[in-house]
């Protein structure tokens, strides 16, 4: 369903949790226990529907509901010579954190961007502490092994997935659609 106001993409309640079990028990068959917890990432906000078809799909498993945008016109600099630090978390409340997944980074002793570095918008619902989401999608802007970047803006959790929906665009409807990811490198 498409929502009114932002225009944004949504999952029915069915749709969610049909997407939920599978993935759950696609995982459970590959690593032979059910998640320990679960982390949902979009670049759209979660509807309530969505988020009801996941919870129930979940069941009391811990959870984390994250929502990653880039669209963010807010920018902070430091006192110095170089941006922001790679890693910076500033809060605006309770949900909404910006994450500077880019930046100055000490590890490499520069700043590898051409401009000010963006941060992202992360809103976050769910069982953990915000500090270890943070860490979780820094970590995850270091796994795209497809480029020769330090690290990347996105987690590749979004960037492959926009990448694997491009492929999906392309292929007829009658067509079989394979899950294992070799087959959209």
């Amino acid at each position: 369903t498409i929502d009114k106001d932002t225009r944004e993409a949504h999952l029915t309640k069915t749709q969610a949790y049909d997407l939920l079990v599978d993935s759950i028990k696609k995982y459970s068959d590959r690593v032979g226990n059910s998640p320990n917890r679960v982390v949902v990432h979009k670049t759209s906000l979660f509807s309530e529907e969505e988020v009801s078809g996941f919870d129930e799909a979940i069941g009391v498993v811990p959870k984390d509901y994250v929502t990653i945008s880039k669209n963010v016109d807010l920018r902070f600099l430091r006192t110095g010579k170089y941006p922001v630090l790679r890693g910076t978390v500033i809060s605006l409340n309770p949900d909404q954190h910006l994450l500077y997944t880019t930046g100055f980074t000490p590890r490499i002793r520069t700043y590898p961007g051409l401009r000010i570095p963006r941060p992202l918008l992360i809103t976050h619902h769910g069982d953990s502490e915000i500090k270890l989401i943070c860490l979780e999608i820094l970590g995850l802007t270091k796994l795209n092994w497809n480029t020769t970047a330090f690290s990347t803006q996105v987690p590749i959790t979004l960037e492959f997935a926009q990448r694997v929906g491009k492929v999906l665009s392309e292929l007829p409807a009658d067509i079989k659609l394979q899950d294992h990811y070799r087959f959209y490198m």
